[in-house]
């Protein structure tokens, strides 16, 4: 073991066990052998000033880490684990406590954050309920049904010890008293119910409370002040000087030098570090654990007495002096705050601004400010005013945008610097030793306007001076540009053309003259509902194929639509020569499934003309297939025709100057609207042969890939 001299020589640091370090001391107690134990990862220690012993180590397998240390009298000391185990140390060996069956029992699997034996019993406070006390054998009801609307209660068990309880959270932020002389309640103003409060009974019989970042010194009978910290508390200690130690979480060590905590400014030690135990030996060394740091001693001989500047002052003044300031319509107010009929501290505090300065400059105390982005560094000082002239009140405020809570504080001033452009609110309240709030908030605006350059003007010209930039950049590709678009609107050309070819070769001269002469003929015969049916269907197609040419895609029903009319048709004139099945896939969404327009038609048109017609006693029948894979539609034209080779046999044989576009029309139209969509639109034709090697027909088979407009 050794140690060194901290904190401007005033505090003695101790290492741990064999020159190690002993940085994580979660409890820390005076045992009644005079030693000092402290909890350290799975160990309990010793310490007599110079050497570690070891008299406790996690090893059993029911054993768990020690968590912290039963408070108790000097004639006692225990602690218990993280498996709740309750041991008691007899001896200067750890053996297992009386209490320790019921101990287990009555927490189950819930976990303690304080134990205190009040010389008969166990009690208990519970992370997140209510405290339990325990007696060797049973558990005992303990103030529930006077107690229940109320956080926390206090109970004092004898002259020199208190213990707080806590029931279910209600979140009141009442503190219930049962003591010598009952006060009804204490109102408190933190919130954070997972923090666990410390109580201290100080030696001349009053108490002092600390949770979360306020402390509230009060008797039997009033409150006798309160104050806020900056940090949450974590331990209070009373000092043989009657002195008053507060360890803060993560805000170091602060020293009032009386139990009067509004009279004096505290000193403080060790920066921001969290202090998590305290103890005074009996020998009057002050113990202190830091987290993360280590055990340090201040020794009794070492003095941090001070003459401490007092924060307001207690002189009585009944004058009218004391408001000569404040605005008429509150000169009223005041004086009736000060007639000695009322209870004290029953009326809620006001709350004026006595300066505000703008970087460091005394400005005009004004509501609203307009301020340049540079004068963003503010401060402002506030006077509260109560019933009792020399009650020292306590502040919170906030500045919403950059604090999100409230932050409470014992000073009157607050300073905001290099603040952000915007526009800010800042609140401000007072609060008395009964916890009354100021009524209305004192609110002031301060508007920071940004710097030129975080301006609307400013940007536009800045956004103004890229698009130039770009426009000449864009310009050195201007002509590549101009000619894509060159080459595109070629391709466009080409598609118009080659579409309006299409329309032509479907709406051929042959077709329509072998059309009208057919309903010529229904005429001739007197069939007038043949002769009507026919021209119905043929102006239905010549309507579609007219609205179908001036769209890229349409739907698989309009498709289907004018195809199936087109087969009507040509049955009809063929003299009900063939037969003819589509059949569409129940994938197929008929109506949102889009196809090119009129590219399956010329198919069907050399199924008929060029296979079909030429059959001899025998019926033909052509099957049209509309099938969707992943990536494309498969559409299928198939006829029981005589097939390619006889056709062409036959057209070399048969003297005609007619010659057929649509095939070579559409052909044209797969390259063009590949190039355009990067697609694989393809064409596959089969020749069908019998077991003879007999020609059966003609199957046609289009890819047509998913193509959007």
């Amino acid at each position: 073991m050794h140690f060194g001299i901290t904190q401007n020589a005033l505090f003695e640091y101790f290492s741990g066990p064999e020159n190690g370090q002993l940085k994580a001391i979660s409890d820390i107690t005076l045992g009644n052998d005079g030693n000092i134990y402290l909890v350290a990862g799975n160990k309990i220690y010793a310490f007599n000033g110079i050497d570690y012993t070891t008299v406790y180590a996690a090893t059993c397998s029911d054993c768990g880490t020690p968590v912290g240390f039963v408070l108790g009298n000097n004639q006692y000391t225990g602690f218990w684990d993280a498996n709740n185990n309750l041991f008691d140390f007899s001896r200067g060996k750890v053996v297992s406590s009386p209490f320790a069956p019921i101990f287990k029992k009555a927490l189950y699997q819930r976990k303690p954050t304080k134990v205190v034996f009040d010389g008969k019993s166990i009690v208990v406070n519970l992370a997140g309920s209510q405290s339990l006390k325990l007696t060797q054998d049973s558990i005992v009801r303990w103030k529930e049904a006077e107690a229940q609307d109320y956080d926390y209660f206090i109970y004092s068990t004898e002259k020199s010890r208190a213990v707080i309880g806590q029931t279910a959270v209600h979140r009141t932020k009442k503190l219930k008293l049962f003591l010598e002389h009952e006060l009804t309640m204490i109102p408190f103003n933190t919130s954070n119910e997972t923090s666990s409060p410390s109580l201290l009974r100080l030696k001349d019989g009053t108490f002092l409370w600390g949770k979360d970042f306020e402390l509230i010194h009060f008797s039997a009978q009033k409150i006798l002040g309160r104050v806020f910290v900056e940090k949450a508390v974590e331990c209070l200690l009373q000092a043989t000087d009657a002195s008053i130690w507060v360890g803060l979480n993560q805000g170091g060590l602060l020293h009032f030098t009386s139990a009067k905590i509004i009279d004096t400014r505290p000193q403080k030690f060790f920066a921001e570090n969290t202090i998590n135990g305290l103890v005074e030996d009996v020998a009057g060394n002050i113990w202190i654990s830091a987290i993360g740091k280590g055990l340090y001693m201040l020794p009794s001989y070492q003095s941090v007495a001070y003459d401490a500047p007092k924060l307001f002052s207690t002189k009585k003044k009944r004058n009218l002096q004391l408001v000569d300031s404040l605005p008429e319509d509150s000169i009223a107010a005041a004086e009736y705050w000060l007639q000695d009929s009322l209870v004290p501290d029953s009326l809620a505090p006001l709350l004026f601004i006595s300066s505000i300065k703008i970087g460091g400059v005394d400005t005009l105390i004004e509501s609203n400010w307009q301020l340049p982005y540079n004068q963003n560094n503010i401060q402002i000082e506030f006077i509260g005013r109560s019933k009792n002239p020399s009650e020292l009140l306590q502040y919170r405020y906030k500045m919403p945008g950059i604090d999100n809570n409230w932050i409470y504080t014992s000073y009157n001033l607050i300073q905001y610097t290099n603040l952000l452009p915007g526009t800010y609110q800042l609140q401000i309240e007072a609060m008395n030793h009964s916890g009354i709030w100021s009524e209305n908030a004192l609110i002031l605006t301060f508007d920071i306007a940004p710097p030129f350059w975080k301006t609307w003007w400013f940007t536009l010209s800045a956004i103004f001076l890229v698009l130039l930039l770009v426009a000449a950049i864009s310009w050195t590709s201007y002509r590549n540009i101009q000619a894509k678009i060159a080459d595109r609107n070629d391709i466009n050309r080409r598609i118009a053309n080659i579409e309006m070819q299409a329309l032509r070769a479907q709406m051929n001269p042959h077709f329509m003259f072998n059309t009208l002469s057919s309903i010529q003929h229904y005429i001739t015969l007197n069939d007038t509902d043949k002769a009507l049916r026919f021209l119905s269907n043929f102006a239905k197609l010549m309507r579609m194929i007219m609205d179908n040419s001036r769209k890229t895609l349409v739907s698989v029903k309009d498709e289907f639509t004018a195809l199936q009319l087109y087969l009507e048709l040509e049955k009809s004139r063929f003299k009900e020569k063939f037969e003819y099945k589509i059949s569409i896939a129940e994938n197929v969404d008929q109506h949102m499934d889009e196809l090119p327009s009129m590219l399956i038609q010329p198919y069907v048109e050399n199924a008929i003309l060029h296979g079909i017609n030429q059959l001899d006693g025998k019926v033909g029948l052509i099957e049209i297939r509309l099938e969707k894979g992943e990536h494309n539609f498969e559409c299928t034209i198939e006829d029981n025709g005589i097939g390619r080779e006889a056709a062409l046999e036959i057209k070399r044989n048969k003297a005609t100057t007619h010659r057929s576009q649509g095939m070579s029309i559409t052909k044209d139209r797969l390259e063009i609207l590949n190039t355009l969509h990067n697609s694989q639109l393809s064409v596959e034709i089969f020749d069908l042969k019998n077991k003879d090697n007999e020609a059966t027909g003609t199957r046609v088979v289009l890819f047509i890939p998913f193509v959007k407009q």
